[in-house]
């Protein structure tokens, strides 16, 4: 193969600068997505912190003005604290209802299970009838009133 003067190697030599080229094209684009990822990144890092100091300033000016309000009106502070007390007491007390009626029901189921095994009618029989009898003689829970 002679390098000089031959088509093929004109050819040859013009593919390798071609693909060099073409490499070093895609080095030099994938050196430029790096540095702009990273020019992204510090973007959204700057908007990230804006928005953390607009927030702390927006806290600030509320707060300010709640003070402004406890000095200037302390019995709406009050007010504001007897409502809250009032919605959590509410909220207390329905969870306790909500208490109330599931431990009424499971009252109900075990004086169910209570009445069912005092009936001598039938005897348990089977790998279970131990445990069945057993429980028949727990005594059910006393009402509430």
């Amino acid at each position: 193969m002679r390098l000089s003067g031959s088509k093929y190697s004109q050819n040859h030599l013009k593919r390798q600068a071609d693909l060099m080229l073409t490499t070093w094209g895609k080095v030099f684009l994938r050196i430029g997505a790096i540095q702009a990822q990273r020019e992204i990144r510090t973007g959204v890092d700057q908007c990230i912190q804006k928005f953390l100091d607009v927030a702390r300033q927006t806290e600030c000016f509320f707060l300010q003005k709640r003070l402004q309000l406890s000095v200037q009106k302390p019995e709406q502070v009050i007010k504001e604290d007897v409502s809250e007390l009032r919605n959590e007491l509410q909220r207390k007390e329905a969870l306790i209802q909500k208490h109330l009626g599931k431990l009424r029901h499971w009252q109900q189921v075990l004086e169910d299970i209570s009445v069912q095994h005092k009936k001598p009618a039938e005897i348990p029989q089977g790998p279970l009838a131990y445990l069945e009898q057993a429980s028949a003689n727990i005594p059910a829970p006393m009402k509430q009133t």
